[in-house]
């Protein structure tokens, strides 16, 4: 009896677990997949960036940004993401943090200070919030083809 009585809450717990997994975030409706590029100008991105879509229901999708312009979007670390319409938002990546911070790394010998470039982002600015880019776009069910055109 008391094995039954294990099996019985086994199966319990594995129908619950597998009845709650795929990180939905309590979204049962139909899934979609982004794969897409973004262009500045007409030309593909070339800098390293971060595309974020987020939904008016507060799903956020995100997905890194290639040397060719190309992303793919992550759902709560899934390809798949809710459907629906999504503001999106382009944002540079992040600044290379210096790795010796020792001030005597920023002297020359001679005591002059060292020039160090920094890397500007060709992205306009407006693009990096999805609440002020004026981008949004429809993720349908299925395989998504997504273009996200920024202008300078």
């Amino acid at each position: 009896m008391r094995a039954l009585h294990c099996l019985t809450l086994f199966a319990s717990v594995s129908l619950f677990t597998i009845g709650c997994g795929g990180g939905g975030g309590g979204y049962n409706g139909p899934w979609g997949q982004g794969d897409g590029v973004v262009r500045l100008d007409g030309k593909p991105l070339t800098e390293e960036a971060t595309v974020t879509f987020l939904s008016a229901e507060g799903y956020s999708a995100t997905g890194r940004v290639d040397g060719e312009g190309k992303f793919r979007l992550k759902y709560n670390g899934s390809n798949d993401l809710p459907v629906g319409t999504y503001n999106v938002a382009v944002m540079p990546a992040a600044p290379v943090e210096v790795e010796n911070a020792d001030p005597a790394s920023f002297f020359n010998d001679d005591g002059s200070t060292k020039i160090i470039e920094r890397k500007v982002s060709g992205i306009p600015e407006k693009y990096h919030q999805p609440g002020s880019s004026g981008i949004s776009i429809s993720v349908k069910e299925g395989a998504n083809d997504l273009k996200i055109d920024l202008d300078k």
